[in-house]
């Protein structure tokens, strides 16, 4: 796995440095072209680290956020709580390389997992694929979606909080919103109108869970 890491802090890129580089290739970026160009290189197995005091006047980076599915941390080291969400990302990062197949083996492969149906239209999250089934097609969740989704099925239908969300995933608000979005393109219909993955004023995101099913599916 690769690691990708965008900010002209050293002391910064140091401290995520010893907490990595034993584990994956460590790559340090300093310049926003450089940083672009990795992202539309990256694999499946490239995670990114970016530093937010990199992007306050990057006005392409919302729109390079939308079309990435590489999961992406972003952060920002002068805040106090930076080095304790970094060290819960390294920790789901590490569950993440120890839980790693082989994408190829995968996809010729029979998969034997429990399903969980979401809402009324059929639609499937598989668990153990980390993947979604819709109308007859099957879409790949990347990192932090399948972990959205999978968080919020943890909670039996009850609303969850944008702040107790983006705490849970290890990012910001603002990339929360970017995957909520991403997500719901995957899971609902009309995703201008969600009906599966909902906001509700004043309590936060409920995703609606009819069951499990237990389903035989090739990748």
């Amino acid at each position: 796995m690769e690691l990708s890491v965008y900010t002209n802090n050293h002391f910064f890129f140091t401290y995520v440095r010893h907490l990595f580089d034993d584990r994956m290739k460590l790559i340090h970026i300093e310049d926003c072209h450089r940083f672009r160009e990795a992202i539309a290189c990256a694999t499946s197995q490239s995670v990114f680290i970016l530093d937010a005091n990199q992007i306050e006047n990057d006005t392409c980076f919302t729109r390079m956020m939308t079309e990435t599915k590489v999961p992406i941390m972003i952060v920002n080291p002068d805040e106090k709580d930076t080095l304790k969400k970094i060290m819960m990302w390294e920790q789901s990062i590490s569950g993440m390389m120890s839980a790693d197949i082989d994408e190829e083996h995968s996809r010729n492969q029979p998969v034997l997992d429990d399903a969980v149906l979401l809402g009324e239209n059929n639609t499937l999250f598989h668990v153990a694929n980390h993947s979604i089934q819709n109308r007859g097609e099957e879409h790949v969740l990347s990192t932090l979606e399948f972990k959205l989704l999978y968080y919020l099925v943890q909670q039996a239908g009850q609303p969850v909080s944008t702040q107790e969300l983006a705490d849970d995933l290890g990012t910001s608000e603002g990339v929360l919103y970017i995957y909520i979005k991403k997500v719901r393109g995957k899971i609902e219909e009309d995703p201008s109108h969600p009906s599966i993955l909902q906001h509700i004023r004043g309590k936060g995101y409920v995703l609606h869970v009819l069951g499990t099913a237990h389903a035989e599916q090739r990748l």
